[in-house]
């Protein structure tokens, strides 16, 4: 199957990090989730993965290259608008797609999965595919 995942909120911690704030130096004091490094090796066993971002500050690419750098990525994707990013799940042939913005997932069409990764912003959401850690996540695709 191919994975897509979201950066911010899914690989990364959930950082509310203001708009107008948004570069390099924000984003790298953003930690990673330490249950995604083994959960992506995990997945990648199965499955390709890709990232799909809407980072759209300078220089974001680089940045999450380098820190994907030791990850069995197939492919990134940076500075998609998040009202977009189905589009390029659909061009990428993407199976399932984990992000935690809701905003993202009710625009993908029937033959992608989406689930949503909870964090602060969307606990109230009603989304029917809904994880809440990476151990979860990864149960869920085991069983597709």
């Amino acid at each position: 199957m191919n994975i897509g995942l979201d950066m911010d909120g899914v690989i990364m911690e959930y950082a509310d990090i203001p708009k107008e704030q948004r570069c390099l130096e924000e984003y790298q004091k953003v930690p990673i989730i330490a249950a995604a490094v083994i959960g992506i090796f995990e997945l990648h066993k199965h499955h390709d993965i890709y990232v799909i971002s809407a980072r759209q500050y300078p220089h974001a690419f680089a940045h999450m290259k380098s820190i994907l750098r030791p990850f069995p990525i197939v492919e990134m994707v940076c500075g998609i608008p998040t009202s977009e990013k189905w589009r390029v799940l659909q061009a990428l042939d993407i199976d399932v797609h984990v992000d935690d913005n809701v905003r993202a997932l009710e625009k993908l069409p029937s033959n992608i999965m989406g689930i949503l990764f909870t964090n602060p912003i969307n606990q109230d959401s009603l989304w029917p595919n809904r994880v809440n850690s990476w151990s979860e996540l990864i149960e869920m695709i085991n069983v597709l």
